[in-house]
């Protein structure tokens, strides 16, 4: 385990796969962009070709970002170009993408309910403060104390989900790694994934 991981991860983002980031970030810019220039075509003209256009373009930046989520990780664990990352992305969605789509869904539910839960629990203290110390705003009180809540829980587990995205991606990308490192976490990991060993990479 290095020092710092953190760190030396945040010195190579900002130094050596700094284009790799730029690259994945510039398609996506290009794709909001058409997309709010067919938006303002449909608006002024009720285009039927541009409301089709605009939804194609729709989903198309939907699997984009779906899509970096993962060519990312590979960029941070491997230092790995932006173009690299992406063919290797698209091997692991080939080999991979029911599990990468059941991951997310899974991950996606607790995350948000985690953020839910955590939203309540300050709305609720919010409006109990407010209600002594200002009652005629407690629910104003409220409505912001849930805001803060959820949103602070919903950052906060960014860092999880990214923390799974990186193991579901080092595991499927290299599980002898994990093998040499942790055997009795591989184990555990083979006996649950064991059915798909055939697809790792």
């Amino acid at each position: 385990m290095p020092h710092n991981p953190t760190l030396s991860a945040l010195k190579r983002t900002v130094t050596t796969s700094f284009g790799s980031v730029c690259l994945g970030s510039l398609l996506v810019a290009l794709l909001q962009t058409f997309r709010a220039i067919l938006r303002g075509i449909r608006n002024k003209t009720g285009s039927f070709a541009a409301a089709i256009l605009d939804c194609i373009l729709g989903l198309v930046e939907n699997l984009f970002q779906y899509f970096n989520r993962y060519a990312y990780t590979q960029v941070a664990i491997y230092g790995k170009t932006y173009c690299r990352a992406a063919k290797d992305t698209w091997e692991l969605v080939k080999s991979h993408g029911v599990e990468a789509i059941i991951n997310d869904n899974l991950i996606g539910g607790v995350l948000s309910m985690g953020a839910l839960l955590g939203g309540i629990m300050t709305g609720v203290l919010g409006g109990v403060l407010g209600h002594f110390f200002l009652a005629e705003y407690w629910i104003s009180t409220a409505v912001v104390g849930f805001l803060i809540g959820s949103t602070f829980v919903l950052l906060t587990m960014e860092v999880i989900d990214s923390g799974v995205c990186t193991i579901f991606v080092s595991f499927a990308m290299d599980p002898d790694t994990l093998r040499r490192n942790d055997p009795e976490l591989y184990q555990k990991f083979r006996e649950r994934y064991g059915q798909y060993e055939s697809m790792w990479i």
